[in-house]
């Protein structure tokens, strides 16, 4: 990583050297106090999502200047923004120096395509312009994608199409936003980039605002999170097991980082209905009656009617209350089936279930590893979604035709019979990890 960024720094450098002029110098350092403040201003927004305005900035500089003076100042903005954040040196290094080389190559598009220095901003800007984003995009997905995919070992697609999707929609905006500055940069000149500033300045505070509201709606969640701890420690402590296994499966799944928060927040509270349910039958030591079983499942119903009434938990309802429904359409509380039930659900329940069996409970011991597995691929395809069961299996280094040939090979007990071959594809799951109710109701 320090190899690759001193690499990147010596080529900018050189290519920079060579120039006959360096141009403004006040502008050169607009744009360097650009990039410094547009990291050290950036948002969390959760615990996997930054959001800063260094890409905009990364445009400007190309528009700007020549492509390694902008390079340059991008790798230098960002190296000294992200080290006043005290970020570690080793993301710091490599931050920098993928943004100094993807400036590059997007500002070396842009001239080759026709653009040139304080362009005005006409029909003729825009093929250089997109070519421009277009080269920025692709190097930023391509390195950091593969950089993931060598620290995962697995295949980078995955990882380039989930940060494309991650960012498409801030692309878009910033490269609206970068054609009204350049409009505004040639017509007033340095003058300009003071309302440009203006303008960031105002993006970065509607950002903390969404943030702050983020948060808000975290510490809510902690809070409900909380009031299930003092009723039922155990539900609590499985909660936050469930939380972290859905995440995983999103992940291995490929939601992006927004949903992912959402998934982990609904997970955390897939149990909250359960303050509703008598403790007598929580803590029951044996197998529920027809009666406590009814009451225990009205947890369901009960966490969507806490969770629905909050403006930041509304999401969630929808989630929480999915999470008993089966792929046959024979779960509750209402019956849905297939598609009709939520991805962010169709997670839950698997690691839900996957917990459930792999702990104790008050009635009974934590099920055998191989038990665990035979369960979840008999109910692949009826109870469970089948490609959440094979992430699963993914992530616990699980192989599911092995535990096939072992129950069929089995004479001494009876293996329930799969519902669906190992490898066969159920239905894409949707993009949206939940789905808008219906006017008419639940």
């Amino acid at each position: 990583m320090a190899a690759a960024f001193a690499g990147s720094v010596m080529v900018i450098a050189v290519s920079a050297a060579r120039l006959t002029g360096l141009g403004d110098v006040v502008l050169i350092g607009c744009c360097l106090a650009l990039a410094v403040l547009s990291e050290v201003g950036s948002v969390r927004l959760s615990d996997n999502v930054i959001v800063s305005g260094t890409a905009l900035v990364s445009a400007l500089a190309v528009l700007w200047l020549a492509p390694p003076i902008a390079a340059l100042m991008m790798l230098l903005g960002v190296l000294v923004g992200q080290r006043l954040t005290r970020l570690a040196w080793s993301k710091v290094i490599f931050n920098a120096g993928m943004n100094g080389l993807c400036t590059w190559a997007a500002g070396t598009a842009f001239h080759v395509a026709g653009g040139h220095a304080a362009m005005a901003v006409t029909p003729q800007i825009l093929l250089p312009y997109l070519a421009m984003f277009a080269v920025w995009n692709a190097a930023n997905v391509l390195v950091l994608g593969g950089l993931l995919a060598t620290l995962h070992r697995c295949s980078p697609v995955r990882f380039w199409v989930s940060i494309e999707r991650a960012g498409f929609y801030n692309q878009i905006v910033f490269a609206i936003l970068g054609l009204f500055m350049e409009a505004i940069f040639v017509q007033m000149g340095l003058l300009g980039i003071l309302f440009i500033f203006l303008m960031l300045l105002a993006v970065r505070v509607a950002f903390q605002l969404y943030a702050n509201d983020r948060n808000f709606y975290r510490e809510i969640t902690g809070v409900l999170e909380r009031a299930l701890t003092f009723k039922d420690p155990m539900t609590a402590s499985h909660s936050e097991r469930v939380a972290l296994l859905a995440t995983e499966l999103g992940k291995e799944l490929g939601i992006v980082d927004t949903d992912l928060d959402l998934l982990r927040h609904a997970a955390l509270l897939h149990d909250v209905g359960k303050v509703a349910v008598p403790d007598a039958i929580l803590g029951k030591a044996g197998p529920l009656n027809a009666q406590e079983r009814s009451t225990m499942d009205l947890h369901v119903t009960a966490a969507d009617d806490i969770l629905e009434t909050s403006r930041h938990l509304g999401p969630l309802a929808e989630m929480v209350r999915g999470h008993h429904e089966r792929l046959d359409g024979k779960g509750y509380p209402d019956r849905v089936e297939g598609g009709e039930i939520p991805l962010a659900s169709r997670i839950i329940a698997v690691a839900d279930a996957y917990d459930a069996m792999t702990q104790d409970r008050p009635y009974r011991n934590a099920l055998p590893e191989r038990e665990v597995v035979l369960r979840l691929l008999a109910g692949s395809g009826t109870q469970f979604d089948p490609a959440v069961v094979r992430a699963l299996f993914r992530i616990k280094g699980y192989r599911a035709t092995e535990a096939e040939a072992e129950a069929e090979a089995d004479s001494t007990q009876a293996s329930p019979p799969l519902v669906q071959a190992a490898g066969s594809e159920a239905a894409p799951p949707p993009r949206r990890i939940v789905k808008r109710r219906s006017p008419g109701g639940r």
